[in-house]
């Protein structure tokens, strides 16, 4: 689960510096709200699953080092390096989304890990991630963590394609095509994505932050999805959603200090992540959890670009505060969507 978690690591500290340069960069609600298309337009094509998603991962990274090396130095003009962050985020977009069901598999394959485990070994590896992103960007700008953490990920990668190589020397890789789109997962990541679309500048304007700051909420949220069976007491899926609605609310309070933040970020990843393990067993019917995760993952981005530029055009109009707010309804909203409309529990597999 090593390998895994560092995995998640790496992505948890591209994805933190991007967003965080991107708020640095441009103060505009709408331009950092549409980070979450090249983010998510690769799970919009038909890519099949593969290992060498890895190398793009790579180049991304390198990409993005260019980008903070252009503000260290205070060289390159703000629209140039505004568009090879969008472009490194499309490059890691494929990346991600090529790979990461095959690293999953890799992962249960040589450690025989449960559905439960594979979520705590991803979020782990998020907390990890966004700790070390929230540290390591203001102090040490041109360190490449992203990179180092790959390392184990390459080494577990090319490990199971020589066990598949001498078990089977006349077959290539096995490649799995691209996964269905699901609803309630499509809701999910809608709501998903507007949550996290103006995570950055809201930390930075209303909060008056920094990317420390921005790290200890995402962070918060993280260590939350991990131990998200001590902290909440086992509900139906439209009480998880009613708590998110509470808890964002609370969060986009004027009069809430940035530590409280903190503080509720915790149950709220915690509600997220039950509802997510909902949804996994949900989609039983689909086959193995790997091939579940990559349906949960391509419905949430898809929808997560809707919900990320709903909340831009939001907050542009009303403000990010207000934005928040209208989130904390729509979380109420699929709370009784979930109420009224209860998912069947799948009975056989197809």
């Amino acid at each position: 689960m090593l390998c895994l978690s560092s995995w998640r690591a790496s992505m948890s500290i591209f994805n933190l510096s991007t967003a965080w340069v991107l708020a640095e960069l441009s103060p505009s609600p709408m331009i950092n709200s549409l980070l979450i298309l090249p983010r998510s337009i690769s799970a919009i094509l038909p890519l099949q699953r593969s290992r060498r998603g890895l190398f793009f991962f790579t180049i991304a990274a390198i990409l993005f080092e260019v980008v903070v090396i252009g503000m260290y130095f205070d060289f390159g003009n703000k629209a140039a390096l505004i568009f090879l962050t969008f472009f490194s985020a499309q490059l890691a977009s494929l990346g991600i989304t090529k790979s990461d069901a095959v690293i999953i598999g890799f992962t249960q394959t040589s450690e025989g890990i449960t559905n439960q485990q594979v979520l705590q070994g991803k979020d782990i590896g998020g907390v990890t991630g966004t700790f070390l992103g929230g540290i390591i960007y203001p102090a040490f700008k041109l360190l490449p963590p992203t990179l180092l953490l790959m390392l184990p990920v390459a080494w577990l990668a090319d490990r199971e394609n020589k066990k598949q190589s001498q078990a089977s020397p006349n077959q290539t890789e096995i490649k799995k095509g691209v996964p269905p789109l699901e609803r309630w997962s499509l809701l999910n990541g809608w709501a998903d994505g507007a949550l996290f679309s103006l995570l950055p500048l809201w930390v930075l304007q209303i909060k008056g932050g920094d990317s420390v700051d921005l790290s200890w909420i995402i962070g918060s949220f993280m260590l939350g999805r991990v131990f998200q069976k001590r902290l909440l007491l086992k509900m139906k899926t439209d009480s998880y959603y009613g708590l998110c609605a509470i808890l964002i609310f609370l969060a986009a309070h004027p009069n809430t200090p940035i530590w409280l933040d903190v503080v509720l970020f915790m149950p709220l990843g915690a509600s997220i992540a039950r509802i997510q393990l909902e949804l996994v067993d949900h989609l039983q019917p689909y086959g193995n959890p790997a091939r579940r995760f990559d349906i949960i993952g391509r419905s949430n981005t898809i929808a997560g670009v809707f919900g990320g530029l709903a909340m831009g055009v939001t907050g542009e109009l009303f403000g990010i505060r207000e934005a928040l707010g209208l989130l904390a309804i729509a979380f109420a909203g699929l709370g009784l969507a979930s109420w009224r409309w209860q998912r069947p529990v799948p009975s056989n597999q197809t």
